[in-house]
């Protein structure tokens, strides 16, 4: 059987965790934005490039996987924001009421698109790795 104890012991453990998984998405958002500035950079070679007349090769794999990594973290970025963080930090809501928007926005919004976009994410930054080496 069963005791109120360890059950309230199981819920706690639940909370940090639901709570530690809505702060990983909080950080996966700012290294999205960041992964942004790749393609940015490319655009602005290929501008300051054109404007000092001197060639740039194009296309290339670089320039490829920068424009899928910026798409994919736009689409990762719209996801997070209208998905997981939806209706969370409204002021005036209790911290239990906080924490059971979060969770019902976790329990519902990751599948397998979730792990799919993430894993074209992690793909073109070990190619941006490769290339620097």
């Amino acid at each position: 059987m069963v005791t109120l104890e360890e059950l309230n012991e199981e819920a706690q453990g639940i909370r940090i965790e639901a709570t530690k998984t809505y702060d990983a998405f909080t950080l996966i958002k700012v290294f999205c934005y960041i992964n942004l500035m790749y393609f940015i950079s490319q655009l602005l070679q290929i501008i300051f490039l054109r404007k000092i007349e001197r060639t740039y090769t194009f296309p290339t794999v670089s320039l490829f996987t920068d424009l899928t990594l910026f798409v994919t973290s736009v689409i990762a970025i719209i996801w997070i924001n209208n998905s997981i963080t939806k209706n969370v930090n409204i002021a005036g809501i209790t911290e239990d009421e906080k924490y059971f928007r979060m969770l019902d926005n976790i329990e519902h919004n990751i599948d397998f698109r979730f792990e799919f976009i993430f894993a074209i994410i992690i793909f073109c930054l070990l190619y941006k790795i490769l290339d620097m080496i």
